[in-house]
Order: structure tokens, then C-alpha cells, then sequence
């Protein structure tokens, strides 16, 4: 293999797909007076600077990144603004979508959407992308220095929320289920994981900067016995210490106020384990004003149909609306979200619909200026059996749609480790080179985790020793990595 710089030059992703996310992580050393490339997407056959560029710059004392369509003699087309210090790790994703790229530095925006259509002769077709140079003009000394690893490529534009969220997954310890959560900006979240028992004066606290937090009516919360929440191993997703309240089936776990006064458009999303459900059913939720008129609102709830238990959404009239179609059993963690858009309502049971768009418009007489939701029961006739029974925990609500795509991720968060890698397989890339392989131990090639075998052959230039300097991001500063986490070293030059 020639002594050529790149960490590796795979083929066959994407090829001819536009839209794209590249994300991953480096450390540089030293950078000449032209610039290092990060990596260059552009077929080996393409006419020379085209394609799309990701690299860094100095500029005086300071190194910024910088983005580069390869047109000769105008510059770049976009700067970074933080300066990139020599020796530390940082994470960066590049996101094209249609003719505008945006590049996020550990999980920010670092360079706002740019106009950057291809230029005229660029070459997809192949897929084919190097990392650690350019390809087009290898007699540059444009090599990048230092440690490249984690890289990652997604057949779609990720999202900032989903880019914090990874970049988070590195640096945070705890529970990945939480962390999804909170990136899709919730207007409340109860994680319900408090233990004290003075009811009507403790409260459930709000994760979120909305401060929503409501004092409990049930006083079942030891955090021992059938008073927790999912837990590892089945719920890996969630801390060893998660709680989860239990309601008697006689009360409300409690009524929150000031949660999305008048929105009409929301997503509502829980985890429950039931306990016995009686004739007349049992509500998870009811959003409605306290001061409203009687069945009217979004309700909630198990219904036993049957011998059998299934969700159902209510409005309030003479007769459910819309009934699952997947028994509930007991004794078992269900995850359940509604969603509002205009005048239908859906509902996912374990990421998958179960009760696909239902017409549900208000009913006349609805009112939802305070904001109210009654966890547990029915607001409007509480004398009626019909609270909930079993456990309730880790409840959002959301001041917009969630997409079955965002609810399934919730959902399959719960059961994954919480590492950086987990994080990255949840938002399904094409490619995932973690770069672990060591030399001359290890394999020559660099293995695609993703599943869609990608593998590259590393170039010969990196070395690959899994100590010293070839050493990928590490606990106690990146917990979301493992020990033993390698990273190949590049130096430069040809």
C-alpha cells in the first residue's frame, strides 16, 4: 500500500445520493499554511475540485474549520468560528441537504447553512469518499495530522437535535432513554423518580426548563418492590435506579397545569405496567381544564374488550373512538405515545401505530386554557372507577408532532446501552467505521459496524498500535467510550 497519508478511501456509499450526514471525531496536530482535509467526497475519476470538502485552516494563531466546494481561486465557502486547539478532541458532522450545508461542532452549530450546490462536474456515482486528504490533488500537502475516528455517514440529514443527542451520548454518564427524550425539547417531563411520601406537598419534579412539576396524590413510591420504573438488563436504557409510582386504581398519580394552554397540536408519551382494569375501563391521561364541561377533551385509556385489555382514545361522547388492537397484559412495560395533529389522533404502542389517524375533533364545550392534564384518571368524573391501576413512569409532553420515526427511537433507546455507538445505530447510518483495529494484532481493514459491509482497507500511513498517541476519545472525559477505545494516527504529507 502506498505511504499516501489517508486513513482509508472506501467506495459504494451513497452513490449518486445527494442528500447525506458525515459525522466524526478528531484530534489534529499540527496544520500547514493550505489547510487539512477531514475527509473529501468525490469519486477517483471526477474531474479535480469537485465534490464537497470538510477541513481545517489557520488563520494567524488560530485553526478554524472550514467547508470548500472546490471551485479554484474564490476561497472557501464557509468558516467555522471556534478555535480548534491542538490535542483535544472534538466531534463535528457535516449536513447537506439539497444545496445547503451545515457543519455542527460538538453538537452546536458551528457553521450556519451555506449555500453549496455541486459544482459542475461532480461525480457520486461511484460513492466513493477519503478520509485523512483530498483525492483529487494528492500532490498537495493538504494531509490531515493527528487522530480521526468514529467516522459515520447516515443516508439523510440528521437533525441538530439528533447530532446534540450523539455528542451528548460521549460526554454524559446515565440512562439514554432521558437523553432522547430531552433532545426533542419537550414542553414537560416528569421522570417520577422521587421517593418521599407527603402527599400533596412533595412533587414531581419537571426535567425541563418549563419548571411544570405538580404535587403527587399517591404516596406508593419507595423505589423498592413494584414501585420502580424499567430498569437494566431488559431496559438497558435506563439508570439502575429508576422509579416509577404505584397507583391503587383509587386516585391520580397527580394534575399538572400550565402544559400547552390552548395548543391543539401535541405528543403525549408514557411507560406504564398495568394492574387489573375493570369494566368501565381505566384512564392513563385525560387533557382537560378542571372547569370544563364533562366528557369533553383528549382521553386515554385501557379498555377491556372482551377477555381481552387494548388502548383506546375518547372524546368524551356516547362511544370510544378508536380501540388497539394488541392485548395489554400485566406485569409487563408497555411504551405508549399519542399524538394530536389538527382533528386526528394517533397512537404508537412500542414504536409501531396502534391506532393509526382516528378523527377525533373537540367536542364543543373542550377547554384547555390552564393547560390541565390529570395523570392516571379522568378529571371530569372521579367518582367513577375508572383511575388507573399498575405503574406510570418517564411521562413527556411535546408542543409539537412527533414523527413514528422519533417514537420508535424513544422507544428503542430504552433497551440500548447508553455508549456513543449505541447512540449513532439508533439514527440507522449507511456506514460506521469505529477504527478500533490495531497493528499488527489486528485486522488490515476497517470494519463497518453498521451492518451494510463498507469495510475499507487501511491505508498504510496510519499508525494503529492501540496506545500512546493511537488512542480514540477515552473515559473518565468521554464515558460514553469504552477503555479500550483506538483510534489510528495520521501524519501528514505523502
Amino acid at each position: 500500500m502506498a505511504n499516501d497519508g489517508y486513513v482509508g478511501r472506501p467506495t459504494g456509499v451513497l452513490a449518486g445520493q445527494n442528500d447525506y450526514t458525515v459525522e466524526m471525531w478528531f484530534r489534529r496536530g499540527p496544520v500547514g499554511t493550505l489547510g487539512v482535509y477531514l475527509y473529501h467526497r468525490s469519486d477517483f475519476d471526477a474531474p479535480s475540485n469537485t465534490g464537497d470538502y470538510l477541513g481545517l485552516v489557520q488563520n494567524g494563531d488560530f485553526v478554524y474549520l472550514f467547508i470548500y466546494d472546490g471551485t479554484p481561486g474564490t476561497g472557501v465557502n464557509g468558516f467555522g468560528f471556534t478555535d480548534i486547539w491542538a490535542d483535544s478532541w472534538n466531534h463535528v458532522a457535516l449536513v447537506r441537504e439539497g444545496e445547503n450545508v451545515t457543519v455542527y461542532l460538538n453538537g452546536q452549530v458551528e457553521i450556519p447553512a451555506t449555500y453549496m450546490p455541486p459544482r459542475e462536474g461532480t461525480k457520486w456515482t461511484d460513492g466513493s469518499w477519503a478520509f485523512g486528504g483530498r483525492s483529487d490533488v494528492p500532490a498537495l500537502n493538504q494531509r490531515f495530522n493527528g487522530n480521526i475516528d468514529e467516522i459515520a455517514v447516515y443516508p439523510s440529514a440528521l437533525s441538530a437535535t439528533a447530532i446534540e443527542a450523539n455528542f451528548s451520548a460521549a460526554t454524559r454518564a446515565g440512562g439514554r432513554y432521558h437523553e432522547a427524550v430531552l433532545a426533542r425539547n419537550p414542553e414537560a417531563y416528569w421522570r417520577l423518580n422521587e421517593t418521599a411520601v407527603v402527599v400533596g406537598t412533595d412533587t414531581a419534579a419537571d426535567a425541563t426548563p418549563g419548571n411544570h412539576g405538580f404535587p403527587y396524590q399517591t404516596n406508593y413510591r419507595s423505589g423498592t418492590g413494584t414501585e420502580v420504573g424499567p430498569r437494566p438488563p431488559v431496559y438497558a436504557g435506563f439508570e439502575g435506579t429508576n422509579n416509577a409510582p404505584t397507583m391503587p386504581g383509587t386516585g391520580y398519580l397527580g394534575v399538572a397545569s400550565g402544559v400547552l394552554p390552548d395548543a391543539n397540536d401535541y405528543t403525549a408519551e408514557l411507560w406504564f405496567r398495568r394492574g387489573p382494569v375493570g369494566s368501565i375501563g381505566a384512564y392513563l391521561y385525560h387533557r382537560s381544564d378542571l372547569d370544563a364541561l364533562t366528557n369533553t377533551g383528549d382521553y386515554l385509556g385501557l379498555w377491556p374488550a372482551g377477555r381481552n385489555v387494548t388502548l383506546f382514545v375518547y372524546d368524551g361522547g356516547a362511544d370510544i373512538i378508536a380501540a388497539g388492537r394488541t392485548e395489554i397484559v400485566t406485569n409487563r412495560w408497555y411504551h405508549v405515545a399519542l399524538v394530536r395533529q389538527g382533528e386526528d389522533v394517533t397512537v404508537y404502542l412500542d414504536g409501531q401505530v396502534e391506532i393509526a389517524a382516528a378523527r377525533m375533533p373537540l367536542r364543543e364545550g373542550t377547554k384547555w386554557t390552564d393547560g390541565t392534564w390529570a395523570f392516571g384518571g379522568r378529571t371530569d368524573q372521579p367518582a367513577l372507577a375508572q383511575h388507573f391501576a399498575g405503574e406510570i413512569d418517564e411521562i413527556a409532553i411535546y408542543p409539537q408532532v412527533l414523527d413514528r420515526t422519533t417514537v420508535l427511537r424513544h422507544f428503542n433507546a430504552a433497551f440500548v446501552t447508553p455508549t456513543y455507538a449505541n447512540a449513532l445505530l439508533v439514527d440507522a447510518p449507511v456506514a460506521y467505521w469505529k477504527l478500533d483495529e490495531t497493528r499488527p494484532a489486528g485486522a488490515t481493514d476497517a470494519i463497518d459496524a453498521s451492518g451494510h459491509g463498507h469495510g475499507f482497507t487501511y491505508h498504510a500511513t496510519p499508525t494503529r498500535t492501540g496506545t500512546g498517541t493511537d488512542v480514540g476519545p477515552r473515559p473518565p472525559e468521554f464515558p460514553g467510550f469504552e477503555a479500550s477505545n483506538s483510534a489510528p494516527t495520521l501524519y501528514g504529507g505523502r
